[in-house]
């Protein structure tokens, strides 16, 4: 009796611990608490499921601007615990910088960037803003303890958020920096450079480059693709207002792609949004690398949401831009977010604060990949949710962000209670708009702040402070993808990761095992298809990492398995397959032609050669040569012939052939070798007879 009592009471207090220990939660309403005082929050996954959370917390709130908001990090497993000992790790103390800017993004390594505004006193004394640099390693580890400024103004200037994206083991960091020059310290009416910074993994600034189009850019919107980095600006013109443009970014050197310049693409459409970085738009990257922007378009009397997608030539694939909502006077969307779901792009949005109007909710529409708006405006529009008035509630005031798996998708947003108290709450629909009920992640009416939405390999991970306007703690919830909460016995894999790459390129991919019981597995990757190859394949604890590599000019699609099972339990597996989306590029133009050619002067040669573009373009031939004889070249037919003018002595001419398929430019240099001819045959006796002569004058030498 005594023995079974104690071994239930050892068991129950396991039970206990395990309990206490794991922050994800069955009850909905029982939420993770990362940090018990803090505003801002941000969160960042890593790709083997981990996360990092940060946030800012006033020395004194009352005296916030003179102690300043200091800049905190904590660590978060798969299961949602806290990594650091309960302890958040200070980042950066700052006496007097009151501003509350940054952002973070999880590195391959699993160390963590950060760019931070900062307020400091320059050489003269005055505050200047600066933007600063921080990494911090996942064993609580700050790389550079005051971090690697990247702003060098000259002046006063205003400095806008930073933003930056992880690329690798570095990351890009764009922001927008405005001149004081008038010391009025009024942003807004200020010159303003839109900003890009490449920092390496060593913490050098690899490249920098700075955009202003008009008085002011910045930028709003960015994507990394395969090949470089995708910039969204809002640009400000005195004769025409705001627009929005874009520009592809060379990832080697900071290169613009698309052209010189950004281009635009909705000029003198947003003349009525203010001269303010706030253009409320979302950017997402397609199967193929297409990139898709929707932006909200305010009217005289409400709005509307406008779509347009750019290949990865920077080409824009549809000739005007999408309208995908009402644009009514009665009619107010928020911004827009967007999800591609078996190739459509499903744009969920909801209409604002507006009592005046059964239709008010969560709205969604479908555009398919030729730019078909499938759910048709403006009626058509699938109202996912509605809103009783009765009740306390105002309206919808924004969908923060969406996510999608297996053809569905879940839209977070907020509802907004005796017009400023708020909620978070989500609807899951699946690709033809069917909705399931409406539900609450909190159901505390309060300010909160800045929700962050993160996707894992089992579903989605929502961060929050409870008061966005002080110090409160800040929480987080975890959503499986079946729409319930909680730790899982099963093991889990990624189902949607970033499956593309370029043709002829190979990539590195991270497939997370999410796995709340072991982490002892075996791994097998496999494929039936010779379209690619699958190497270096690397098992750690809670990831696997291979080497992915096409064939040789293939393009298109091929698939691979992963299965994972775990070696104390074979009854406990997983397999999921993925489809590795091969984009196509345009590879250069080639030429077979002899390196060098003869031709006697007054005559001509012709020689053929094979010309040949494995995406079968149009090719055109030039040719040029470096020589001030009056070489005639024609070229027809795929064969070169070249006539030569009589010259004084035999010589060799590079000719140049430039080789276009409109996408690519390739030269091709050929040796010329124009000879002599001698005028008559006594000329060639003589020779004769002196190296005759020569050749006895040697041998008598040699004597």
């Amino acid at each position: 009796m005594t023995t079974k009592t104690q071994l239930g009471l050892a068991i129950g207090l396991a039970l206990s611990s395990m309990s206490a220990s794991a922050a994800w939660h069955n009850d909905q309403t029982n939420f993770a608490t990362i940090a018990s005082e803090g505003v801002i929050p941000q969160w960042t996954t890593t790709k083997t499921g981990n996360h990092y959370a940060g946030f800012l917390k006033a020395d004194d709130w009352e005296n916030s601007v003179y102690h300043g908001y200091d800049m905190y990090l904590q660590r978060v497993n798969q299961k949602g615990e806290v990594v650091w000992d309960d302890e958040p790790l200070l980042v950066i103390d700052r006496s007097k910088s009151y501003v509350y800017d940054y952002s973070i993004a999880a590195l391959d390594n699993e160390s963590v960037r950060i760019a931070i505004r900062d307020e400091r006193e320059n050489t003269d004394g005055n505050i200047q803003d600066v933007v600063v640099i921080y990494e911090v390693s996942a064993d609580k580890k700050s790389r550079w303890e005051t971090g690697i400024e990247i702003t060098s103004p000259t002046g006063l200037s205003h400095v806008g958020v930073p933003h930056v994206t992880a690329v690798g083991n570095g990351s890009i960091v764009t922001w927008d920096e405005s001149e004081d020059v008038n010391g009025d310290l009024d942003y807004y009416g200020d010159p303003t450079n839109a900003h890009i910074a490449y920092v390496d993994e060593n913490g050098e600034i690899k490249w920098h480059v700075h955009e202003q189009l008009h008085d002011a850019s910045y930028p709003v919107e960015r994507a990394l693709v395969s090949d470089g980095f995708i910039v969204v600006y809002q640009d400000i013109a005195p004769e025409y207002g705001s627009h929005l443009s874009i520009q592809k970014y060379s990832l080697e050197n900071g290169e613009p792609m698309w052209g010189d310049k950004p281009v635009a693409f909705t000029k003198g459409d947003l003349e009525n949004i203010p001269d303010s970085p706030a253009p409320n738009s979302d950017i997402t990257i397609d199967e193929h690398e297409n990139v898709i922007i929707a932006w909200r378009l305010p009217t005289d009397s409400g709005a509307m949401l406008m779509m347009q997608e750019f290949d990865r030539m920077g080409n824009k694939r549809f000739s005007g831009n999408l309208r995908i909502s009402h644009g009514d006077a009665d009619y107010n969307p928020s911004g827009p977010s967007i999800e591609v779901v078996n190739g459509d792009r499903i744009i969920t949005f909801a209409v604002l604060l507006d009592g005046s109007t059964p239709e008010t909710g969560i709205f969604a529409q479908k555009v398919s990949a030729d730019g078909k708006v499938i759910w048709s405006e403006p009626r058509e529009i699938v109202q996912l949710t509605s809103g009783d008035f009765d009740t306390g509630f105002n309206g919808y005031l924004d969908v923060v962000n969406t996510s999608s798996r297996n053809g569905v998708v879940n839209a977070y947003f907020m509802k907004v209670w005796d017009y400023w108290p708020i909620t978070y709450n989500y609807v899951q629909f699946d690709a033809d708009g069917k909705a399931g009920e409406e539900k609450t992640i909190d159901g505390n009416k309060n300010t909160k702040g800045n929700l962050q939405l993160h996707t894992n390999p089992i579903g989605d991970v929502i961060y929050w402070s409870e008061d966005g306007t002080n110090n409160s703690p800040i929480y987080a919830q975890n959503i499986h993808n079946d729409g319930t909460h909680g730790l899982t016995a099963d093991i889990k894999l990624a189902v949607k990761p970033n499956l593309a790459t370029l043709e002829d390129m190979s990539k590195v991919m991270t497939f997370t095992i999410h796995d709340e019981t072991s982490q002892n597995h075996d791994v097998q990757l496999t494929t039936e298809t010779t379209d690619i190859t699958i190497t270096d394949v690397v098992k750690a604890a809670t990831h696997v990492s291979a080497t992915i590599t096409p064939s040789a000019d293939y393009i298109g699609e091929a698939t691979f398995t992963l299965a994972v099972t775990d070696l104390d339990n074979s009854s406990r597996s997983a397999t999921q397959d993925y489809t590795l989306n091969v984009v196509t590029i345009d590879d250069a133009p080639e030429i077979e032609i002899a390196n060098n050619i003869e031709v006697f002067e007054g005559e001509s040669t012709t020689v053929s050669a094979v010309v040949t573009d494995v995406d079968s373009d149009d090719v055109s031939v030039s040719w040029t040569h470096n020589s001030d004889i009056e070489l005639n070249v024609f070229w027809s037919n795929n064969e070169l012939t070249v006539s030569a003018p009589l010259v004084d002595n035999t010589q060799s001419i590079e000719l140049t052939g430039t080789l276009d398929d409109g996408v690519n430019t390739v030269e091709k240099t050929v040796t010329v070798k124009v000879n002599k001819v001698e005028s008559d045959s006594g000329s060639a006796l003589g020779s004769l007879w002196l190296f005759a002569l020569l050749g006895l004058f040697t041998r008598k030498i040699k004597k």
